[in-house]
């Protein structure tokens, strides 16, 4: 498989397979108005070293979806966001990412996210499920987005 297949193919199952994601509900609005979302940064790599401990998880959510040797913590990134803004954060790569919560409902959060030259989309982040995303390119790295609202 080429490498441009290959990136496409893991840019699709991290979005597709690991995200439950949901159309919008316009029901149950619990009148929340800030969102508390955190955001973890990893390195996925295909050289060997070992896997940070505190993404346990989400190790056990990629292992046997993604081939890597080691997964690392970059940045934990937390904010209360208001319904309808914008959080704009930057990679390490440089590009930009913007979160926006769009509902908070009893099944979760409708949130709004586009990494610059990259994914974009709405999606549903329920509770205890985190939205995992990844694709994005350092060096012979990828970064993996893992996005969390309580």
């Amino acid at each position: 498989m080429r490498w441009s297949e290959r990136r496409r193919w893991l840019r699709a199952l991290l979005a597709a397979a690991l995200v439950a994601a949901a159309p919008a509900s316009a029901e149950g609005d619990e009148g929340t108005d800030l969102v508390p979302l955190d955001i973890t940064v990893l390195r996925v790599s295909d050289e060997p070293g070992e896997v940070d401990p505190r993404v346990e998880r989400v190790d056990r959510l990629l292992r046997g979806q993604v081939a890597y040797q080691s997964l690392s913590i970059l940045d934990v990134l937390h904010r209360e966001v208001p319904v309808n803004e914008v959080w704009t954060f930057e990679l390490p790569t440089g590009r930009s990412v913007e979160l926006r919560p769009l509902e908070v409902d009893k099944t979760g959060t409708l949130l709004s996210l586009d990494v610059e030259d990259g994914l974009q989309g709405d999606f549903r982040v329920r509770p205890g499920q985190p939205l995992v995303v990844g694709g994005v390119r350092v060096g012979e790295d990828k970064l993996v987005l893992v996005v969390e609202s309580h």
